[in-house]
C-alpha cells in the first residue's frame, strides 16, 4: 500500500475518532489543542513510510503513527487535569469609579478554566485568578471607559505548567465588551444579568457554555475545534452563522430554523424581545441550542 493512502487514511481515522470521542462527552475539547504542535510528527512518519516502502515496512510505520498519536493525545489530557487546582489564586477586587460609564475586558489565558457571571456588589469587578504562574492585571482608562486587561505571562518556557483557572464576577447591568484569546479552554458564560454589547472569543479549542440575557448584542467565536452549548431565553431570538468544515447545529425542540447555507434564524424571529447575532467559525465542532424560560 503507498505511504500516502496509509498516512491520509490513519489521519482521517484519528481526526474522525477524535472528534466522535469530543462529542460523545468521553474526552474534553480543550485537550484537543494540546495536540497541534505536534502535528509535523505526521510528515516525519510519512518519511519513514516512504523509506520503508511496500511490505512489513509499511504495516509497522502505520502501527507507529497510530501509537504515536494515542500517546500524545492521553499524554494531553492527563498532564492537562493533573495541573486542576495548581498554583496560586490571587483575589482583588476593582472599584466602580462613578466617572466611568462602560468596561471593556481584555482576558488572554494560555489554557484552563474561565467563568464569568455577575454579581450585586458595589465592586466594578471582582477577581478569583488561581493559576500555576501569576497573570498580571493592568487597568487604564481611556475618556469614560475603563479597560482592564488579564494576561498570562509569556515569560516561562515549560508550556506544560500554563494551566489557569479564571472566575471574574461583573457588576450586573454594567455596559461591557469582551475578548477572550485561549489556547484551550472550558469556559461557562453566566450573561443573563449582564449588559454584554460584544463577546469575541478566539480559542485554539475548548467546550464553551453560553447564557444569554437580553442585552447581549453580539457573539463571535473563533476556534480551531469547539463544542458549544447555547442557552436561549425563550422571548429572546437568534441570528445563526457558522463557517467550517465540519460544523454540526442542533437545536432542542426545533426553536431554530435554516434560512440558507449556514444561515439560522430562531422560529417567529419577529416576535421575539431582542435578537443576538452569533458568528461561529471553527475547524470543527458542534453547536446546541437550547430555550428556557427566563426568571
Amino acid at each position: 500500500m503507498r505511504a500516502d493512502r496509509i498516512v491520509l487514511g490513519t489521519a482521517m481515522l484519528l481526526v474522525g475518532l477524535i472528534w466522535l470521542c469530543v462529542n460523545l462527552g468521553f474526552i474534553p475539547a480543550a485537550a484537543v489543542a494540546r495536540l497541534w504542535r505536534y502535528w509535523p510528527l505526521l510528515l516525519i512518519l510519512w518519511g519513514v513510510l516512504l523509506l520503508f516502502g511496500k511490505g512489513s515496512g509499511s504495516g509497522l510505520g502505520c502501527l507507529l503513527v497510530i501509537v504515536t498519536a494515542a500517546a500524545l493525545f492521553f499524554t494531553g489530557i492527563f498532564s492537562f487535569s493533573f495541573l486542576r487546582g495548581t498554583g496560586q489564586t490571587t483575589i482583588t477586587n476593582i472599584r466602580h469609579d462613578e466617572n466611568i460609564k462602560s468596561l471593556r475586558l481584555d482576558l488572554i489565558q494560555h489554557a484552563g478554566e474561565f467563568y464569568l457571571h455577575g454579581h450585586h456588589e458595589k465592586d466594578l469587578l471582582q477577581l478569583s485568578l488561581q493559576s500555576t504562574i501569576k497573570p498580571e492585571i493592568n487597568e487604564s482608562r481611556a475618556g469614560d471607559v475603563a479597560e482592564v486587561t488579564i494576561r498570562d505571562p509569556e515569560n516561562s518556557l515549560n508550556l506544560n505548567k500554563r494551566f489557569s483557572r479564571w472566575d471574574i464576577a461583573v457588576q450586573e447591568n454594567f455596559p461591557l465588551e469582551i475578548k477572550l484569546r485561549t489556547g484551550a479552554t472550558n469556559a461557562d458564560l453566566d450573561l443573563a444579568h449582564l449588559n454584554v454589547t460584544s463577546l469575541n472569543i478566539k480559542a485554539g479549542a475548548g467546550e464553551l457554555a453560553i447564557n444569554l440575557g437580553p442585552a447581549v448584542k453580539r457573539i463571535s467565536v473563533e476556534s480551531g475545534a469547539c463544542s458549544i452549548d447555547i442557552k436561549v431565553p425563550h422571548d429572546i431570538g437568534v441570528r445563526l452563522k457558522t463557517s467550517g468544515a465540519l460544523i454540526s447545529v442542533d437545536s432542542e425542540g426545533g426553536h431554530i430554523l435554516s434560512v440558507g447555507d449556514r444561515l439560522y434564524e430562531s422560529k417567529d424571529l419577529e416576535k421575539k424581545k431582542a435578537i443576538v447575532a452569533i458568528e461561529i467559525k471553527a475547524a470543527a465542532g458542534s453547536i446546541t441550542l437550547h430555550n428556557y424560560q427566563a426568571i
